[in-house]
């Protein structure tokens, strides 16, 4: 029987493919059980465009009794997991005189995580603070980092229309201030890197493809001798994680043999963007479940949101919205836009609840659960879309962080205590990373109140 050393990088390797594995304490050595007893923190940076409609977003009282608005609502079964934060300005992603026109997106967008001034005709952005993170964490891990969304994006050329950087639009990650992070936005890849062919050579996965085997097929013979040396928990824990492995893996092949387009004068943006979408979430926990990274950032699509259809899996008085989400942002005080955004980021707050509930629902071993051991981030790019301002900035920290972050309460700033750049402080000291200033502005103090 094959012998199998166990640590929080154990991969199990067949023709072609290869499959991390969740950490199992019960093949580990008593003393290398003792020092994994612990599990790694994670961090997540989750973002979405457009803002929120800040009076159905932004609680009337402050503390742990606040009460859950019209957009928080769908985030209830989660209320005592997370924090609202709300008076924060990311002031350098403001337009100031001189700015090009018809940037404010592509400048919020890109500074949404390394709190720099963007200007259109000077390509530059700044190390972005998932970036600084993953400096800290090294080669902990397979990957430092994972940066994820529904869609790829551009890294180069201008946006049509607007002569900036689609660069700015499509990434808030950033590995220096003139390299954007590429992000994974198939999930067929995605899968591939994660847990099809890692370390497999391309001669050894075109053999495993035509022979139409999944990952699972060519590791289950490991996974059977594994299944018999663990515990009656880890045995459990193990066939759980295959099981969601083997049924994503078909969701991802049915995604990729599905048509290109369907039939008729508009495409189905619907079907094909939920099902992928949900399928990026579904790896991104598995990733983080396995300890394939620490650190992810996710978005649910680029900034101001040009490039996605109609909203029609997202209904309105009964009707699927036939609008896209960025024309609608600029609602104007209009009541029939209003309420349609509030259907779509009522949508966003349910998608986000779900992924904190997959979170939850991943057992650690020692009593604690993954979203126990992560740092949540949730925000967007704008306060409000209508008003293409980064100021009182919709923010939610979830997560416990292994117990260094306030939970279950709303936390109201004002200033001069309100920059947004101190709350990333503050959440990379509760990731434990210690680092020098960050931004233009070259903020030193994390904002105080977020850790315990």
């Amino acid at each position: 029987m094959k012998r199998f050393e166990m640590n929080r990088r154990t991969v199990l390797r067949g023709l072609g493919a290869s499959l991390a594995l969740p950490f199992l304490p019960s093949l580990a050595p008593q003393k290398a059980w003792a020092q994994a007893a612990t599990p790694p923190k994670r961090l997540l940076y989750y973002y979405v465009p457009n803002g929120m409609l800040r009076d159905k977003w932004t609680p009337a009282e402050t503390g742990p009794g606040y009460a859950l608005t019209e957009l928080l609502e769908p985030l209830a079964r989660h209320k005592q997991d997370f924090t609202v934060v709300s008076g924060l300005d990311n002031a350098p992603g403001i337009r100031r005189d001189g700015d090009a026109g018809g940037g404010a997106h592509f400048q919020q967008t890109a500074s949404f995580l390394t709190f720099e001034h963007i200007e259109r005709d000077v390509f530059r952005a700044g190390k972005s603070v998932d970036q600084i993170a993953a400096d800290a964490v090294g080669d902990a891990t397979a990957y430092r980092s994972l940066v994820l969304g529904t869609s790829g994006g551009s890294s180069t050329g201008v946006c049509a229309g607007q002569d900036w950087p689609c660069a700015y639009l499509a990434h808030i990650s950033w590995a220096d201030a003139t390299t954007p992070m590429a992000k994974y936005g198939n999930p067929a890849s995605l899968f591939d890197v994660l847990f099809g062919a890692t370390n497999a050579s391309a001669e050894d996965r075109a053999k495993r493809l035509s022979r139409k085997q999944k990952v699972l097929d060519v590791v289950r013979t490991d996974v059977a001798q594994l299944s018999s040396r663990l515990g009656t928990y880890d045995r459990h824990k193990l066939d759980r994680y295959v099981t969601a492995v083997n049924e994503l893996e078909d969701r991802v092949i049915r995604l990729s043999n599905a048509p290109m387009c369907d039939p008729g004068d508009e495409p189905n943006w619907g079907s094909g963007y939920i099902a992928r979408h949900e399928a990026m979430l579904d790896m991104l926990v598995l990733a983080f479940e396995c300890d394939v990274t620490r650190i992810a950032t996710f978005m649910t699509e680029q900034g101001g949101n040009n490039n996605l259809g109609p909203y029609s899996w997202v209904t309105h008085q009964g009707q699927a919205l036939t609008e896209a989400f960025h024309p609608l942002s600029h609602h104007s005080g209009d009541p029939d836009k209003i309420a349609k955004i509030a259907a779509i980021c009522r949508w966003e707050m349910d998608v986000f609840a779900g992924l904190l509930d997959r979170m939850k629902a991943v057992d650690e071993g020692d009593g604690t659960t993954l979203l126990d051991n992560s740092i949540v981030f949730f925000s967007s790019e704008a306060g409000e879309g209508n008003d293409h301002s980064p100021t009182d900035l919709p923010i939610v920290v979830a997560g416990g962080g292994q117990g260094t972050l306030v939970k279950g309460t709303h936390l109201a700033y004002s200033a001069p205590n309100n920059i947004y750049a101190d709350l990333h402080l503050a959440l990379l000291g509760a990731f434990g990373v210690s680092t020098g200033p960050i931004g233009d502005e070259q903020r030193t103090t994390p904002l105080p109140g977020i850790t315990v």
